[in-house]
């Protein structure tokens, strides 16, 4: 297949990142907005290294595009590890953006579930 799958867009966000690479307003939201659309099928790593992407880039994609990462991170927080929620919070503080109390809630208490298993960093 031709269609990058969300850990080939995640990846090559994180490496912009990285890089410290801002490779223009337009890619950037060509690589997110795919993203987004893939979302559903994403994996907790791939959704919070999207967002520390754009975060660390200081890129934000507009309200709906996070709104729609940060959705599909909160209903993957059971399964997801430590390292990907706080990333997560860390992104949404970063760029401004608050996906409303209860996705906050939903993030914060999958953490609060960890606790005991969050590695320090």
């Amino acid at each position: 297949s031709n269609t990058a799958a969300p850990q080939n867009l995640s990846n090559t966000l994180w490496a912009l990142a990285a890089l410290g690479h801002h490779p223009g307003t337009a890619t950037i939201n060509t690589l997110v907005t795919a993203m987004a659309e893939r979302s559903n099928t994403a994996a907790p790593l791939n959704l919070s290294s999207t967002l520390w992407a754009l975060a660390s880039l200081g890129h934000h994609p507009g309200t709906a595009t996070i709104s729609t990462l940060v959705t599909a991170m909160a209903e993957r927080s059971s399964t997801a590890a430590p390292q990907n929620l706080s990333n997560t919070l860390w992104a949404l503080a970063s760029l401004g953006h608050h996906p409303g109390t209860a996705t906050i809630s939903t993030l914060v208490t999958a953490m609060a579930e960890r606790s005991n298993t969050a590695a320090p960093q």
